[in-house]
């Protein structure tokens, strides 16, 4: 049960804001916390990582959000790609550009908030890079963008006070 929201602070709705909130559980969750991107350098171009969501699995068939987790398989691009695809609505600073090599899957409508991750050699050594943002209308048309964990990371430590996670 969700006891809190906390939405960044220069959240406007807007493609540039930060486009990140965080939820206060009621009580300590029972599952293993995922490590958390603490540099730019986890997402540098070519970085291989994986977005998840219950969104649509297709735009043109009436496919409607998922009833199970789906996944896609990325690789972060040069931010030119999206500053292109996207124009000035795009924040090199808080987002990472990315995109699947081989254009068979993306994110789509519905997985916004979901998380993508750099796989580790196990679970829990998987890094949490991004959260799942928006990109183009039809999906697979381009690449999309994704808020940046490593720039949000001061804004993570300010709300929830995790001296382990900030203090290294």
């Amino acid at each position: 049960e969700v006891e809190d929201t906390y939405i960044h602070n220069l959240y406007r709705n807007s493609y540039e804001d930060p486009d990140v909130a965080l939820l206060k559980l009621s009580k300590p969750s029972s599952k293993y916390p995922v490590k958390i991107a603490q540099y730019a350098r986890e997402t540098r171009e070519g970085t291989d990582v994986t977005a998840m969501g219950w969104g649509k699995c297709a735009v043109y068939f009436g496919c409607y959000s998922s009833w199970k987790l789906k996944h896609g398989d990325l690789r972060v691009k040069a931010q030119d790609s999206c500053q292109l695809t996207f124009g000035t609505t795009y924040s090199q600073r808080y987002s990472i550009c990315a995109r699947d090599p081989a254009e068979k899957t993306a994110d789509c409508n519905g997985d916004s908030g979901g998380p993508v991750v750099k796989k580790g050699a196990t679970a829990r050594e998987d890094v949490l890079v991004g959260i799942v943002s928006y990109g183009p209308h039809n999906c697979l048309s381009g690449p999309s963008a994704y808020g940046k964990i490593s720039t949000l990371l001061r804004y993570f430590c300010n709300v929830s006070k995790n001296d382990k996670m900030c203090h290294k």
